[in-house]
């Protein structure tokens, strides 16, 4: 896990390199909605992406320091244009002086599980497709910033509940993000999550050379002994394809073999499981083909596409976001998974990137690949106010029966039967951390919430240390906390 450096949240020690082309811009942006002054900060508030869309250069660059492809201006915008139906967008922009300080784009809509509404305020990106929230903030001041926030929010329209997360290992400062939004008057109660899911991330080290020879001697040789046994047999080829002709014919393929691969494990598949997911994800490497940060790695064996993977390169890291290869039994002994990860790996090294973050889950095979177990974090504020504790205590148990009990239901049942989940898919997996708030803190209806430790899971299931995790820095400790807002 990388240490963050000291003034910027996430980042790490060592400075990032500029990214090429962007210049600090020196241009007015259009005028925001709102505009307060509070502690030294100066916060604007837009209504739109557009309206700062003339520091782009500015945004980027700072995101860039922080080191998080997912609080880059063009991710926001493009999850906006595909998910952001029925919400209200703001963008939260903290300078001090003229110096950018944080960006915290957030939406609101009205959660209703079961009749039951809850008013929402959230990140963007932090529900659909990646799941991931971009959180770019200088350390020194995410006090004051997180507290701005916070307090502003009852002045731009009534909420209930503000959801951030979940954030990526890197993200160290989430407890003073906490604790700074307990201190406002206006929050009742904030649960910190420390461990909200596992996620693998591979350090990388100077040359690909190095990071095989850090593997252990016999996942060495299975590399390598598939490896010669494909190139033996076929006419081997690993491509990068990086044209926009290239890029829309490997996106074809990756769809299509994704799909294919999770349809013999008698799942449906990133593509099917998630709504709107495949114009969003075409949409996304369009935007960073043409910003030079799409990663696409593509396995040719006899002229014909059995393999690819897709990420994007962003400051000092590699994003994996989704691969598919071909499940033909034929294939098997050649590890098609492996050869990809590899070629992911090479060239994440070859673009200077010191971390390669493969994405969710806790898998054995990644860790003998060289991954590291790390978690993603959250915060969650409850707006102070009766109504909105019984409406967060009532929709956090509905939520994980809709979210549990019902998603058996239709895998065990309903599915079988020809019943199609699409109806209900969208508040299943917008409710779904609301499920997981109720399995992790004890949240009381009545009385104080004070500290606790709870069980650490996800979603339904609960997520043990595996065997292979034998560094306790490795996982962070399953330890929630709920803090009282002070009046």
């Amino acid at each position: 896990m990388l240490p963050a450096s000291p003034d910027v949240m996430g980042a790490s020690t060592k400075p990032a390199d500029p990214i090429e082309g962007h210049r600090i811009s020196t241009r007015a942006a259009r005028a925001p909605a709102t505009t307060t002054r509070t502690v030294g900060l100066v916060h604007s508030v837009y209504r739109d992406f557009n309206a700062v869309r003339c520091f782009e250069d500015e945004w980027d660059a700072f995101a860039a320091r922080a080191g998080d492809m997912f609080c880059t201006l063009t991710w926001y915008e493009t999850w906006w244009r595909h998910f952001g139906d029925r919400r209200r967008l703001e963008v939260h922009v903290f300078r001090e002086g003229d110096e950018l300080v944080a960006l915290l784009p957030i939406v609101r809509y009205t959660l209703r599980v079961a009749g039951i509404p809850l008013r929402m305020v959230q990140l963007v990106g932090c529900d659909h497709a990646l799941a991931a929230a971009g959180l770019a903030i200088k350390r020194a001041c995410i006090e004051p910033v997180m507290r701005a926030l916070t307090a502003s929010l009852t002045r731009t329209g009534p909420w209930d509940l503000l959801h951030l997360g979940p954030m990526r290992s890197y993200a160290l400062e989430v407890p003073r993000i906490g604790h700074a939004c307990a201190a406002v008057s206006d929050v009742d109660a904030v649960i910190i999550g420390n461990r909200d899911g596992c996620q693998t991330i591979y350090p990388l080290p100077e040359t690909y050379e190095r990071y095989i020879a850090g593997m252990s001697g016999s996942e060495r040789r299975n590399i390598g002994r598939c490896e010669r046994r494909l190139a033996d047999s076929h006419t081997v080829e690993l491509s990068f394809p990086h044209t926009l002709d290239e890029v829309e014919a490997a996106l074809d393929h990756l769809v299509e073999l994704h799909q294919e691969l999770w349809k013999t494990k008698g799942r449906l598949g990133q593509f099917e499981e998630w709504p709107a997911f495949e114009p969003f994800y075409r949409d996304m490497c369009r935007v960073q083909q043409e910003a030079g940060r799409l990663v696409l790695v593509q396995l040719n064996v006899d002229g014909r596409p059995v393999g690819v993977e897709g990420g994007y390169a962003f400051g000092p890291r590699v994003h994996a976001i989704i691969r598919g290869y071909d499940p033909g039994e034929e294939w098997n002994k050649y590890s098609f998974g492996r050869i990809l990860h590899c070629g992911m790996a090479r060239e994440a090294i070859r673009r200077g990137a010191k971390l390669l973050d493969d994405g969710g889950g806790a898998f054995e095979y990644k860790h003998r690949l060289g991954g590291k177990l790390a978690c993603a974090r959250s915060v969650t504020v409850l707006h102070k106010g009766r109504a909105a504790r019984v409406r967060f205590w009532l929709a956090a148990r509905v939520a994980c029966f809709l979210f549990g009990f019902g998603r058996r239901m239709w895998i065990y049942k309903l599915h079988r039967l020809g019943f199609s989940e699409r109806p209900i898919r969208r508040k299943r997996l917008r409710a779904g951390f609301l499920a997981e708030l109720y399995r992790r803190a004890d949240f009381r209806l009545v009385g104080q919430n004070g500290a606790l430790e709870t069980r650490c899971v996800n979603g339904l299931r609960r997520i043990s240390r595996p065997r292979w995790c034998t560094k306790p820095e490795s996982v962070v400790e399953p330890t929630h906390q709920t803090m009282k807002g002070r009046s």
